[in-house]
């Protein structure tokens, strides 16, 4: 028995095979990078501030203690110790509510 057979279109403006793979190939590694972030929090779905890691790529999250509602404050730095749940990402620089 043979599994499912798979097949690509050229989407419109990729003049050939070539740029098809390439974005394919930009889109995988992203992916990768994305799912090796996602096991910062195994079987988690929130920590508290104090705990986020310094990621390497655009990461989110959700953080229990934050010292701010998220409403009225995305984009703010998140701040620890509060009583809060909010979403959170990283900037490259911080983690920000949002």
């Amino acid at each position: 028995m043979s599994g499912p057979s798979f097949s690509a279109t050229l989407r419109s403006g990729w003049k050939t095979d070539q740029q098809m793979k390439d974005w394919m190939l930009r889109h995988a590694v992203m992916h990768d990078a994305l799912a090796q972030q996602s096991s910062l929090f195994p079987g988690q779905l929130s920590a508290i501030v104090a705990s986020l890691p310094t990621p390497t790529v655009p990461t989110r999250a959700f953080v229990t203690d934050s010292t701010v509602a998220a409403s009225g404050n995305f984009g703010a730095i998140v701040a620890g110790t509060g009583t809060h749940t909010v979403p959170v990402y990283w900037d490259g620089t911080n983690w920000r509510i949002g």
